[in-house]
């Protein structure tokens, strides 16, 4: 990488459970995850350098897009969801609507009304 001098691997000496750790290991996480990416990036996308216009380009596919006003998971796999005005919930690492199902014992998805038969609530 570069001139010799980087180290690939990202390491934080920020204490356990500080914001200043979770911010790093946020933007760490960020870094692993576009480096997958390099491979596949072109000059024609750049703003400065290519001919992308982001204002023609990125237009919202929806009149009406909902915010996320929720979050679920745990850091750092914790991701932003639309509650749909409280119809959905998170259960662990998943979203689900309400009306249809329920979070159970040991964050498992069941039916409605069925976290006794086996899983408990």
């Amino acid at each position: 990488m570069g001139n010799g001098n980087c180290n690939a691997h990202v390491i934080s000496v920020d204490e356990q459970d500080t914001c200043e750790r979770a911010l790093c290991e946020c933007d760490k996480r960020l870094a692993e995850r576009l480096s997958y990416l390099e491979d596949t990036s072109s000059y024609d996308y750049h703003s400065q350098y290519g001919d992308f216009n982001f204002s023609e380009m990125c237009v919202p596919k929806c009149q009406n897009c909902q915010k996320w006003d929720e979050c679920c998971g745990e850091y750092p796999e914790r991701f932003p969801f639309f509650s749909d005005f409280g119809n959905k919930g998170c259960c662990g690492k998943k979203t689900y609507y309400k009306s249809v199902l329920q979070c159970c014992k040991n964050d498992i998805l069941q039916p409605k009304g069925t976290c006794q038969y086996g899983y408990g609530k």
